[in-house]
């Protein structure tokens, strides 16, 4: 079994390839359960290599699967990505908002929500995702001084 620490290695070093044969070795000697984290990676490998399509076949599988909970997140930001790029903006805002339903607080995804709704020429939309992100996340005391005008205005976006 390749090790977390071989993986992250690999990445670093930018061995996609190598990775890829390593990990799809590994495919062989787990269980259903413990691929999901193994498709998850062969998916980043494929997507830093710009094969998104495969790379959405593996993100998938590894939601299917069971990636860990710390890769799921990651998964869904990187398939919505995937979609995104390939010019599927519904699937990519789908996705994102799957995630979102399992991940409400993970700010990857609504950051990503909102370029893909930009894209998608809902800018008001977009705008009113990231605005909402931030007031939740920030503690910064100038921002928050600011919040319940910002929240109103957010609102009006849409």
């Amino acid at each position: 079994m390749i090790e977390i620490k071989d993986i992250e290695e690999l990445k670093r070093a930018g061995k996609y390839h190598k990775l890829i044969e390593k990990l799809k070795e590994a495919l062989f000697h787990q269980t259903e359960r413990e691929k999901g984290d193994l498709y998850h990676h062969l998916a980043q490998c494929h997507d830093a290599l710009g094969y998104e399509e495969e790379a959405v076949r593996y993100y998938r599988q590894a939601l299917d699967c069971g990636v860990r909970e710390e890769l799921k997140k990651d998964t869904y930001v990187c398939l919505a990505s995937s979609y995104h790029v390939l010019g599927l903006h519904e699937r990519a805002l789908d996705t994102a908002n799957k995630g979102l339903r399992e991940f409400p607080t993970y700010s990857p995804l609504s950051i990503f929500k909102s370029l893909i709704l930009f894209s998608n020429k809902k800018e008001g939309d977009a705008l009113k995702t990231v605005l909402q992100d931030l007031l939740s996340t920030t503690s910064d005391p100038d921002v928050k001084k600011y919040e319940r005008a910002l929240l109103y205005y957010s609102n009006q976006l849409t």
